[in-house]
């Protein structure tokens, strides 16, 4: 829904745009599939939230009809240039790039999770499963100060 609001509405090139948008939500898209690392879902929504979300912000408000300025970074809207928001998109759209890159990188060949969750067991977990219930009943008792 954001992406048509914001497409409908935006000044510059809207096939740059929509790159960008794809590019993103794929980014998010990605990082929350399997074998992921919480890193990567934390750095995709930051982004998302911080890229894709700020840009989006004014369209919508011009689609409840407010007026707003749709760049408000720029304190001086008659040195606004499409030129130059293109080409702030294309520089993000190549840094979400290398993050989805590096994604499927680190996935394919550095570092994944296993198929199988098998737990592993050691001294500390044994003790825990043997007395769960006696450690539960413990921390309630001193956690009610």
């Amino acid at each position: 829904m954001l992406v048509i609001i914001t497409l409908q509405y935006y000044e510059a090139s809207k096939l740059i745009l929509l790159i960008f948008f794809l590019v993103n939500y794929s980014l998010v898209y990605y990082s929350f599939r399997d074998r992921s690392i919480y890193f990567e879902k934390y750095l995709s929504l930051f982004i998302w939230l911080g890229f894709t979300f700020k840009i989006s912000i004014p369209y919508v408000a011009m689609f409840f009809g407010y007026t707003i300025n749709p760049f408000p970074e720029n304190a001086d809207y008659h040195l606004f240039s499409a030129k130059i928001y293109d080409e702030a998109l294309i520089f993000s759209i190549i840094g979400f790039l290398g993050f989805l890159i590096s994604f499927i990188v680190r996935k394919k060949f550095i570092f994944f999770y296993p198929e199988n969750n098998e737990i592993l067991y050691n001294r500390l977990s044994e003790f825990y499963y043997k007395f769960r219930d006696k450690l539960i009943i413990i921390f309630f008792y001193f956690s009610r100060s």
